[in-house]
């Protein structure tokens, strides 16, 4: 499994990474438009720079390749615009924040996530959760079952190499 490629957002001035894909609801109905596939660390084919500005999302930057392996930007998209509204955009952004805890499948867990919630591109609500009590919780679960799954399979070899029932 590859890490992927993340979308970056500049909110309260800091970059961060983010695990939404606000772009994908503009391009659903876009057919005609196909980008080509890189590599495996981005399956989407293409990355978002984004900026939260006075409570409306904005598209500032765009990069993907189409057919011939040219280079495209945000003027293929949207044309002679160099940032956009994304008034097309309603769900939840989740903006990850602080040191890694932990690498799961095709995503990182870091100490908070901050989940901003849009309709048409304006922000309605932001909430901030903390992910260090479910990751310790979820280590300690783990190590659990480890533990019962090795001492299963100690019984069963004790049962092959240990001492035979006298008769």
């Amino acid at each position: 499994m590859t890490f992927q490629i993340r979308d970056i957002i500049t909110y309260k001035g800091e970059e961060n990474y983010m695990t939404t894909l606000p772009l994908d609801q503009y391009l659903k109905n876009k057919k005609d438009i196909n980008f080509i596939f890189q590599n495996t660390a981005c399956w989407h084919c293409y990355q978002c720079k984004w900026e939260l500005s006075d409570k409306m999302l904005f598209l500032t930057n765009f990069s993907a390749k189409i057919d011939g392996g040219k280079d495209v930007g945000l003027n293929y998209l949207f044309p002679n615009k160099k940032i956009v509204f994304a008034n097309w955009f309603t769900g939840e952004i989740r903006i990850q924040m602080g040191e890694v805890l932990e690498y799961r499948n095709f995503n990182v867990i870091h100490e908070k996530d901050l989940i901003i919630q849009f309709k048409k591109g304006v922000l309605i609500s932001e909430r901030e959760t903390n992910n260090e009590e479910d990751v310790k919780k979820r280590k300690i679960e783990h190590s659990e079952i480890v533990e019962k799954k090795l001492q299963k399979k100690s019984t069963i070899w004790g049962r092959f190499f240990g001492k035979k029932n006298k008769k």
